[in-house]
């Protein structure tokens, strides 16, 4: 499938460079970077640490500026969003999962996961009905009282995976969202985010050194030195 092709676009990279520092500290984190994410499938990204993912994950959420190059997202050049705009649309149509998970320890894990809702339009009854519902196909029901600082790192990771899925975000970005989660956890969120791609319409971009999320991506870019060094279809993607 042609990286140009627009059909079904989330995002689309063009000619891509991200550069950090000046001189003998210049770093080019990201290089001549082509890229579409599309609605409907998981793209899993992965790289040994330094090789830009998450650096990709920040341009796609227009979070970071390219150096060079294009970034589109929802058909539309991000650097002509306003920052208003960009408030507005990371509040209704992303959904972020961060390696940090950046949970607000002043608030219940149901807060937590309600507060997105609420910025999202939902009133505070039903943001707290949709926030339990996914708490609970989480295994997350009893904790939902309780802060952060309570929690497990397993734990604060589902509750990070929930607060990502809980508005209709047409695009979730993901930093390693089964870093903290033993085998069988990490496999239920990762087949939580297939099927939220696939029976919902969204896309779904997860970077990760968990060669065993291959299984369930669509399409595997591997990353080196902030160059794409190949694309492949991942066994998810075998419908």
């Amino acid at each position: 499938m042609n990286e140009q092709e627009t059909d079904g676009a989330v995002v689309i990279l063009s000619r891509v460079t991200k550069i950090f520092g000046a001189g003998a500290q210049r770093v080019n984190a990201l290089d001549n970077i082509s890229l579409t994410a599309r609605a409907g499938e998981l793209l899993l990204v992965m790289g040994p640490s330094g090789s830009g993912k998450t650096t990709l994950l920040s341009i796609m959420a227009g979070l970071a500026k390219p150096t060079e190059g294009i970034v589109s997202l929802f058909g539309r050049d991000v650097l002509s969003f306003s920052p208003r705009e960009l408030q507005q649309l990371r509040a209704r149509r992303l959904g972020f999962i961060f390696q940090t998970f950046l949970l607000i320890d002043a608030l219940t894990v149901l807060e937590n996961v309600s507060l997105v809702l609420r910025f999202a339009g939902h009133g505070r009854w039903e943001a707290n009905r949709l926030g339990m519902g996914l708490l609970a196909h989480l295994g997350m029901e009893s904790r939902a009282r309780h802060f952060p600082p309570a929690l497990s790192q397993g734990e604060k990771q589902r509750v990070a995976v929930a607060r990502a899925m809980a508005k209709e975000t047409e695009l979730i970005l993901a930093d390693e969202p089964t870093g903290s989660l033993e085998s069988q956890q990490g496999f239920l969120i990762i087949r939580l985010l297939r099927d939220h791609a696939r029976m919902e319409n969204r896309c779904v971009v997860v970077v990760s050194h968990d060669q065993r999320l291959a299984d369930f991506a669509d399409r595997i870019v591997h990353l080196e030195d902030g160059r794409i060094r190949d694309i492949e279809n991942g066994k998810g993607g075998c419908r």
